[in-house]
């Protein structure tokens, strides 16, 4: 572990988004996010029980993390804290019964990504990937990020019939002329990592998140 943090730290700057290609991607993938917008809840058909909004808050504040550490190791573990913070929403509600089931993370999952809209999310994944040691991608935190490569793929792919929502609706806001949409690409953008910072620790995770049990 400390091994793997000193080498990315001392070569962050040459190994992450090494190319245009990208940051096409980067920047192209927050183009579509911003596109998706008007996308709901109800469009995912995501169960009001999971529904917390200052739970997806603090999802979406953990999210827009990733760009502001430098280790696959904190990078993953922005992506458990996300996911514990999903995973409380029932809990929150007063359901201390009815746990997300794995079925419902994902769309959930989708849908705070949508909001937080992350700058550098796909050279976040393919960073993860490469410079994760492969016997510590393991547990918890590889579970969570593959839903997360996996929520992203959904979002790049998606059409009406992915969502309940009426095609010829979707077709029109998804070619809607948006006057605001550089504005809130321009607005979830975060703060590049300086290249002398040190890594930033997330610190302890309060509680274990499970694939079918709340908090």
């Amino acid at each position: 572990e400390g091994l793997e943090k000193y080498v990315v730290t001392r070569l962050h700057t040459r190994i992450f988004a090494p190319d245009l290609e990208m940051r096409s991607k980067d920047a192209s993938l927050r183009m579509r996010i911003a596109k998706l917008q008007f996308i709901h809840p109800d469009h995912l058909d995501i169960p009001k029980a999971c529904r917390h909004e200052h739970s997806w808050q603090q999802a979406i504040v953990a999210l827009q993390r990733m760009s502001e550490v430098v280790t696959p190791k904190e990078k993953l573990d922005a992506v458990l804290e996300a996911s514990e913070h999903i995973y409380a929403a029932p809990i929150l509600n007063g359901q201390t019964d009815r746990p997300v089931s794995a079925d419902e993370y994902l769309p959930i999952l989708v849908y705070v990504l949508l909001r937080a809209n992350p700058p550098e999310l796909q050279s976040n994944i393919a960073y993860v990937s490469s410079f994760r040691s492969r016997s510590r991608m393991v547990g918890e935190g590889a579970y969570f990020f593959t839903h997360l490569a996996g929520a992203v793929f959904f979002i790049e792919t998606l059409d009406a019939s992915s969502l309940s929502i009426e095609p010829a609706l979707f077709d029109r806001l998804m070619t809607e002329d948006d006057d605001n949409i550089y504005s809130f690409v321009s607005l979830t953008a975060s703060p590049a990592v300086p290249s002398s910072s040190p890594p930033t620790t997330l610190g302890a995770l309060g509680g274990t998140a499970r694939p079918t049990a709340p908090l």
